[in-house]
């Protein structure tokens, strides 16, 4: 499904083979010649309605060639990005930088998990945008991110769009109130 998800963000597609038990499984991917990528990357393109460049991201992931890839998406968009790869860098993280925005994988190690960050992120700061990232989209899995603290649930991979439609939803709000 991940494989799936990210060739179409490309515009191409997943197809798998096979020609019966035992034989093996050929999976083919199919990318165009020239992919949206560039395109998707450009901050001016992409933003809706500028409000969120230049907000700050901390993206909280154990895998360093997601958080690596993840962090590049985001900056060529315009946000400024910091990372930690686990539960305790992450916290200090919020105590050092104050951003506007943690995306928080939710399997980070087991002593301290994303919901374990997130409760302890709302209970110790004034609290930013708190964004479960998770390979996991179902009701049980957005109950429990939910019921940590979190104020959004995003399935990976992230769709920045998605990402930039909730922080100018929560930059809205936080403007009709003060």
């Amino acid at each position: 499904a991940l494989v799936r998800r990210l060739t179409e963000l490309h515009g191409g597609h997943v197809s798998a083979h096979s020609e019966g038990l035992g034989k093996g499984t050929r999976f083919t991917v199919r990318l165009p010649a020239t992919t949206r990528v560039e395109g998707a990357l450009s901050p001016a393109a992409s933003l809706p309605c500028g409000c969120c460049e230049g907000t700050s991201v901390l993206v909280v992931e154990d895998d360093a060639d997601a958080a690596e890839m993840l962090s590049l998406v985001l900056e060529r968009r315009g946000y400024h990005v910091s990372v930690a790869h686990d539960g305790p860098g992450a916290l200090a993280q919020v105590s050092r930088t104050r951003p506007d925005v943690v995306l928080c994988d939710l399997g980070l190690t087991p002593a301290m998990d994303g919901y374990e960050v997130a409760r302890r992120v709302k209970a110790e700061h004034d609290a930013p945008l708190l964004v479960a990232l998770t390979g996991q989209a179902g009701r049980r899995a957005r109950d429990a991110s939910s019921d940590a603290g979190f104020d959004a649930h995003l399935v990976k991979p992230l769709e920045p769009a998605s990402l930039e439609a909730l922080i100018a939803a929560r930059l809205t709000a936080a403007g009709a109130r003060g």
